[in-house]
């Protein structure tokens, strides 16, 4: 049996310092969704080294976050700018449309070129379906879709 690799790698850039693009071992991560589930998910990720930007609906989950040494913005599109990942830790579908595709303050809109999105919510696959056309149609078919949900309790 042999294996092929698809792709190789290539380097992460990070913009610790303006101006300078440095190679940084771990990719910038926005993860929106804060809740029971999604603050231990975010703060592993600080943990483990991971540059992290949040979003939540609720303040207080953000400022918690952010002395654990996370980013936090002010909106989904704030978020998802210079990122590799976007991790949507919503309860479902019904949350996860705005935070993606609102026209003043979606995520998908400011995310990089080749940016991928792990849906981590609650969903059915006819959504996941649902927002791959929507990227297409939107011209992001540069968008990486991973449908990657949770299960368990916090």
């Amino acid at each position: 049996m042999t294996f092929q690799q698809e792709r190789v790698p290539r380097p992460l850039l990070s913009s610790t310092l303006p101006g300078l693009a440095m190679v940084s071992p771990k990719p910038r991560v926005a993860f929106a969704g804060l809740g029971a589930m999604g603050f231990g998910m975010a703060s592993h990720l600080l943990r483990s080294g991971f540059p992290v930007t949040a979003f939540d609906v609720y303040p207080p989950a953000m400022h918690r976050l952010a002395a654990g040494g996370a980013s936090t913005s002010q909106s989904p599109r704030e978020m998802a700018k210079d990122i590799e990942f976007l991790v949507c830790m919503v309860a479902n579908s019904l949350q996860a449309t705005p935070l993606l595709f609102d026209a003043e303050t979606g995520a998908v809109q400011s995310l990089p070129l080749n940016g991928t999105i792990l849906m981590c919510s609650t969903v059915a696959p006819a959504y996941i379906d649902e927002v791959s056309q929507r990227l297409d149609q939107m011209g992001r078919s540069d968008v990486r879709l991973i449908d990657c949900p949770v299960s368990g309790g916090a």
